[in-house]
């Protein structure tokens, strides 16, 4: 993975953007000696959303089986709504 200080990629930003987008390189922004940032190419942000997507999906379905083990009733968000005065 490539390193570049923040105020060289202020400079050359087209450079860092090729790099990502034709290399396919993972390009870190660094300021101050430290990570700040990194650009990566649109198909890994896709890649990183999906699988987030995906985490936040078993973890809505463990909580809706945790919530009927528990006995827990469902209620239609019209309810939901109505119960909170929204």
């Amino acid at each position: 993975m490539a390193m570049v200080a923040l105020a060289e990629a202020r400079k050359t930003l087209g450079t860092v953007v090729d790099r990502v987008r034709y290399q396919g390189e993972n390009v870190v922004l660094t300021a101050n000696g430290k990570p700040a940032a990194v650009v990566v190419p649109i198909e890994m942000l896709e890649l990183i959303e999906r699988l987030e997507d995906a985490r936040d999906v078993r973890a809505l379905r463990a909580a809706i089986k945790a919530h009927k083990a528990q006995g827990g009733a469902s209620k239609s968000l019209t309810q939901f709504v109505a119960e909170r005065g929204l």
